[in-house]
């Protein structure tokens, strides 16, 4: 602050007015001229109003006597410090006001003198004042250009980076495009092939049911032929036993027959009598075993019917395994069906992406629309500074040295009488100080608003950028989206090799089952030919000892006769023997092929037991193959529900772009709508001006009640114009809630978009940690898929060695029962041979018998 007041104006005394309160009042009016400070004056009981300027500071001190004795303080001095005095307001009177101006008197022409200075004073004040407001406007134009020049560059370089992005993004929707078109292609040879696999499959077991057929019905054949034998053997067996029955009758009929000469029975007669006992007991023995043969040849018929019941139970569970297969056909249709609607929802997304196309081309042109209006906005603006420059320099045109002094002129000769209108129309003065404050205030509110703008417009670009990486996450998304689908994919398809692994196993698992269940029926019935086989060789065997005995003693009868009978004898003993021996080799190879029969009969218990294990185990890898098939399931559903999540975030996103883009636009239309107010405004007041200078320049005989009646309406005017301002100003209030609002919420939609971001990467990582664990538990069913192919590869290997192990012990066991039905046939020749020397040598030696008895 200056030392000192540079210039201080003189008083004008006006004369004494009475308020509402009753009181006087008097009015000073007090210029000060400074350099860029505030002369501050401190008057307790006055009433002061205070309007600063850089260069021009009006003081208007309105102070009204309460009484005379009232106490008022001195004036600052230049320094700023004041002290408190009492005084008098008769003293203050005559320090501040000349006496004789206290009362009501007419004015002098010094009194004009000097007001007709004070007002040449005010009006190069207002000049002054005027040329400021002037350099402010340009310095405040010259900053709006530029900053519409920027804004306008910021502008052009986002739409070029807005185009390039649209390029980019077109270039990604195209390689997306032909990515679906790739998938959906290998999609359909997948599904080709696998409806030729399925085929192959079902032709292959139909051919090999075929095969099962027709095995069945040859061991069938096999089965009937073999019961035949059986019955042709049982036959023969009954007639060696009815001619042997009828052997010993007649050898009883003519041991009866022989006379008993002597009177007394011989002892050697005795010895044949208990011999032939004997050899009938043998016999009957001999039948009794038969008979319980032929008991244990019916369990083992029960036995095989008891079997035959559970080969049909078998051939149901190859049905009802064949009825899976068809239900697995079935599945396989319905996995075609699902691949078919999966492309469809592939062609669905890839729509929906040439739809987000559109709609980003149809975002870009209105960006570009906004630019252009943005552009026509800023040379709107220009052009609207430029007129307000043409209308202040107008103003200072019109009010020029010259008119002012014509209407001081004109004032001199009007002062007493216009007063009260001077008085009037210094009030309407301060009021359109006042309102050029405000009016400043204003300005500089716009001012704001326009930084308000900036702000938004930053905002705005935060919000696109936000919105661009938003659409870029939804695009990883996606694409992880795709890589998961990918996965599922491949995993489907490991499910189904394994799945197809799993039938050719169970078609194995079948096959060898079938033979296994072939060669257990085949053995059975070789196991019933062999007893049979036995049965007759032990019937043979006692047929033989019976006849070797009779032949025995034959030859020792003959043998004590002659000579021939005694070498006949010797050879038959050898021939006994050596058939003994081959008897006895028999034995030996039917032991050796019941051990056989019993090793082959655990091995096929192992492999039985093997092949429940092997059940087990598929079906674990069944419950696990369908634990697997529900957890792609859950993840198809997470990836569609994470499809639909990001689907709903993109419309809102749109939509939400499309708000701001329409609540900027109706901002900008209020912003427009407040310029044109405002310039409306400053028109007003240049014909308000106007009106006023025509009023000055009216003549003075106009009478006191058109000013009065123009008094009021000026009034009504300002009043109405303070109305309007203050609804201005809380419309502005009310646009910068409303803005504050939509700020709030857009942040609030961007930590919920952070949040929902934050979740699908959880969701995302999960859903990785999980494609992992089905990852190893697939490696893990691998592993054991190859450990069951290896099992039952050597399942396989070691089936087919048993195989041609039985092969080679039926073959031997062929050879040996021809072998064996060509001895019996030898032996029953040489039985009948024996049995007819043995009856002629019999009757001889009962012949000779006889004779001796006779000749004795």
């Amino acid at each position: 602050m200056l030392s000192a007041i540079t210039r201080v104006a003189k008083i004008l005394q006006m004369p004494c007015v009475l308020n509402k309160e009753g009181q006087f009042c008097r009015v000073l009016t007090i210029i000060v001229y400074t350099h860029h400070h505030c002369c501050c004056f401190f008057l307790r009981p006055f009433t002061v109003i205070l309007v600063m300027e850089y260069h021009v500071t009006f003081l208007l001190i309105r102070f009204s006597f309460l009484s005379p004795s009232a106490k008022l303080p001195s004036l600052c001095n230049a320094s700023g410090a004041s002290e408190a005095s009492s005084f008098n307001v008769p003293e203050v009177l005559e320090q501040v006001i000349p006496t004789q101006l206290i009362a009501s008197r007419a004015l002098t022409m010094k009194d004009c003198e000097q007001q007709i200075a004070d007002l040449k004073k005010e009006n190069f004040s207002l000049k002054l004042r005027i040329y400021f407001l002037e350099e402010r406007v340009q310095r405040g134009c010259e900053e709006d250009l530029q900053d519409v020049y920027r804004t306008n560059i910021e502008l052009k370089v986002e739409a070029e980076s807005l185009r390039r992005e649209l390029k980019e993004k077109k270039e990604l929707l195209l390689k997306a495009s032909d990515a679906v078109e790739v998938l959906a292609a290998a999609r359909d040879a997948e599904a080709l092939n696998v409806r030729q696999e399925a085929s192959s499959e079902v032709q292959q077991l139909r051919e090999e049911k075929r095969l099962l057929e027709q095995a069945v019905l040859e061991m069938r054949e096999e089965a009937e032929h073999m019961a035949q034998i059986a019955e042709a053997d049982k036959l023969r067996v009954l007639q060696l036993q009815s001619e042997m029955q009828a052997a010993h009758k007649v050898q009883l009929s003519e041991g009866q027959s022989v006379p008993d000469k002597g009177g007394s029975s011989h002892p050697d007669k005795q010895g044949g009598r208990s011999e032939i006992w004997n050899t009938l007991q043998d016999s009957q023995v001999q039948n009794g075993r038969l008979q319980a043969e032929n008991e244990c040849l019916g369990e083992q018929h029960n036995s095989l019917r008891v079997k035959n019941c559970q080969l049909e139970t078998e051939k149901r569970h190859i049905q009802m395994e064949y009825g899976k297969l068809q239900v697995g056909s079935a599945h396989l249709h319905t996995e075609k069906t699902r691949l078919e609607t999966e492309n469809g929802q592939l062609q669905k997304e890839n729509n929906h992406l040439e739809m987000l196309n559109r709609q980003l081309q149809a975002e870009n042109s209105k960006l570009q629309v906004g630019n252009n209006y943005k552009e026509k906005e800023n040379v709107r603006l220009v052009f609207e500074l430029e007129q307000k420059r043409a209308e202040s320099g107008k103003l200072t045109e019109l009010m020029t040295l010259q008119s002012l002094e014509t209407q001081v002129a004109k004032l001199q000769e009007e002062l007493i009488k216009s007063h009260q209108e001077r008085l009037v129309l210094q009030e309407h003065l301060k009021k359109e100080k006042v309102r050029c404050d405000e009016l400043r205030q204003s300005l500089k509110h716009v001012s704001e608003e326009r930084q308000d703008e900036k702000n938004d417009s930053e905002e705005h670009n935060r919000l696109v950028n936000a919105l661009e990486q938003a659409q870029s996450e939804t695009l990883s998304l996606r694409d992880a989206q795709r890589t998961a689908e990918a996965a599922n994919q491949e995993l489907l398809e490991k499910l189904a090799e394994k799945e197809e692994k799993m039938s050719v196993q169970e078609q194995n698992i079948l096959k060898r089952d079938k033979a296994i269940q072939g060669l257990t029926m085949a053995l059975r019935a070789k196991d019933k030919e062999m007893e049979e086989l036995c049965t007759q060789i032990e019937e043979k065997d006692g047929a033989l000892a019976s006849a070797r005995d009779l032949a025995h003693k034959a030859q020792m009868a003959k043998f004590q006769g002659t000579g021939e009978q005694q070498a006949l004898l010797n050879e038959k003993q050898e021939e006994e023997l050596q058939l003994h021996a081959c008897l006895l080799q028999c034995k030996g190879q039917l032991q050796a092929v019941s051990r056989e029969l019993a090793r082959r009969t655990q091995e096929l218990a192992a492999a039985c037991a093997s092949r429940n294990a092997a059940d087990v185990e598929r079906d674990e890898t069944l419950s696990d193959l369908h634990r697997c098939k529900h957890r792609l399931q859950e993840l198809r559903e997470t990836g569609r529900r994470q499809q639909a999540e990001a689907s709903d975030r993109e419309y809102s996103l749109s939509q939400r772009y499309d708000t701001l883009l329409a609540e900027e636009q109706r901002q900008r239309h209020s912003q427009e709508l407040l310029v044109a107010r405002l310039s409306d405004s400053l028109k007003h007041k240049d014909s308000l001006l106007q009106e006023y200078l025509e009023m000055l320049k009216s003549p003075s005989e106009q009478c006191e009640d058109g000013t009065s009646v123009l008094i009021s309406k000026l009034r009504e005017r300002l009043k109405d114009r303070e109305q309007a301002l203050e609804r201005a100003f809380g419309d502005q209030v009310m646009a910068v809630q409303d803005k504050e609002k939509e700020i709030s919420d857009l942040r609030l939609t961007l930590r919920e978009r952070e949040s929902n971001l934050e979740r699908m990467q959880c969701l995302l990582r999960d859903n990785e940690a999980s494609m992992t664990s089905l990852d190893e538990i697939i490696r893990e069913k691998d592993k054991e898929l190859q450990q069951l192919a290896t099992a039952y590869k050597d399942l396989q290997r070691e089936r087919r060695r048993l195989e041609e192990e039985h092969a080679s012990t039926l073959a031997d066991r062929d050879s040996l029962t021809t072998q064996q039905c060509s001895m019996l046939d030898i032996l029953s020749r040489d039985l009948q041979v024996c049995c007819c020397n043995g009856f002629s040598m019999l009757s001889y030696f009962i012949y000779l018998f006889l004779n001796v008895q006779a000749s004795l």
